[in-house]
């Protein structure tokens, strides 16, 4: 499974909480009642709301199973503000629609984590003093 660090990948894990936290509020659902249902406490649900903690694939996924929504609509996208249309639809489909959902949100994290790995190594390339004799 690909690894990502909370440090790092902070922003990600927060537009994560926001996109969460817009699907409770379409729901009408409280951070108690998301508790309870995966089985933690309120504090665990306030730090991934806030991406204080790290989400695993696993994880988004659960959470997405409890609200009834497909894990792609909590990931992160451009602008984490109102739902669009598309994901009010989304929200109102059957369950039953998302049945290869969670191969798509490994491969969109696995891309990620691949393409942030590979900015990594260019900055680090272009940054890197020229070693040899003058």
């Amino acid at each position: 499974m690909a690894h990502i660090s909370i440090a790092e990948d902070r922003p990600v894990f927060e537009a994560c909480g926001k996109r969460i936290v817009l699907t409770l509020e379409a729901q009408n659902w409280k951070i108690p009642q998301l508790a309870d249902h995966l089985g933690v406490h309120r504090s665990t649900v306030h730090a991934y709301l806030h991406g204080t903690v790290g989400l695993s694939v696993a994880q988004l996924v659960r959470i997405a199973e409890v609200l009834s929504v497909p894990p792609a609509l909590l990931l992160p996208v451009p602008s984490a503000g109102p739902l669009t249309v598309l994901e009010e639809l989304l929200l109102q489909a059957p369950p039953e629609v998302y049945t290869d959902v969670l191969a798509q949100a490994e491969t969109l994290l696995r891309v990620y984590v691949r393409t942030r790995d590979q900015l990594r190594l260019r900055r680090r390339s272009v940054k890197a003093p020229a070693t040899g004799a003058a």
